[in-house]
């Protein structure tokens, strides 16, 4: 069953409410000044309404892989969402510079990749706030989108987020590239569990997701899927460039 645009809106503030937190779902994702207060949703779909998908790309920069895939995505003019490490922006800030150069949306995944789930509150806040830095410091966007490293991130945790203006984003097809499981496989996941308001997760680590985007992306645009950045997905404005 397809979700309308307010059947979607009002499942989602149904959701913060149980966190004990406002709702706000439209706030840019990228600017240069911080957003209103983040709602601490977990979000793992978009809209329905339509044929869009969110394309998601973590861990990078990675200096191998970055402009192999930039130059993929930028074949099909297709805009993804990347959830960078902090140290890797840091040692990297002209891949990452190119992300925003093509199109793409940024956003935040830690600066050093722990799981945050095993932290204590304020090395939470400590690596929220040096991934916020790091990307700011490279291209002066502040995001205010998140994603916890292996998805390990507690319920009890979503205020430290909020308190950063940052909303949980994860993801309804998981590919466990990471796991290299093969060209083939990670084809197929895409293939059969993308549907209409999937957000996607795929990972710059290794050759096998390289190799396994270019039919994947082909297939799925053939298709009729049309590839949105993730603040798109969710119905919120894209920052002008």
């Amino acid at each position: 069953m397809k979700l309308t645009r307010s059947q979607f809106l009002r499942g989602l503030g149904a959701t913060a409410l149980t966190l004990g937190v406002a709702p706000r779902l439209f706030a840019q994702t990228q600017s240069t000044v911080p957003a209103a207060p983040a709602s601490g949703v977990f979000i793992n779909h978009g809209l329905t309404d339509g044929m869009k998908i969110a394309l998601t790309l973590d861990d990078g920069p990675n200096p191998k892989l970055t402009e192999k895939i930039l130059a993929e995505l930028g074949k099909r003019k297709i805009r993804a969402t990347y959830f960078l490490i902090g140290r890797n922006v840091a040692a990297f800030p002209d891949l990452t510079r190119a992300m925003v150069g093509h199109g793409h949306e940024i956003a935040n995944h830690t600066f050093t990749h722990p799981t945050l789930s095993r932290l204590s509150a304020s090395a939470v806040t400590g690596e929220l706030r040096r991934g916020q830095d790091a990307l700011h410091a490279a291209t002066g966007l502040i995001p205010n989108l998140f994603r916890p490293p292996y998805g390990a991130f507690r319920r009890s945790q979503a205020p430290l987020a909020v308190a950063e203006n940052l909303d949980i984003l994860m993801w309804s097809v998981d590919t466990r590239d990471w796991s290299q499981p093969g060209v083939e496989k990670i084809q197929a996941t895409i293939r059969t569990e993308t549907q209409p308001g999937s957000i996607i997760l795929l990972h710059e680590l290794h050759a096998q997701t390289l190799s396994a985007l270019p039919g994947a992306l082909d297939e799925l645009q053939g298709r009729g899927f049309e590839f949105v950045t993730t603040s798109e997905i969710l119905g919120r404005k894209r920052p002008a460039a």
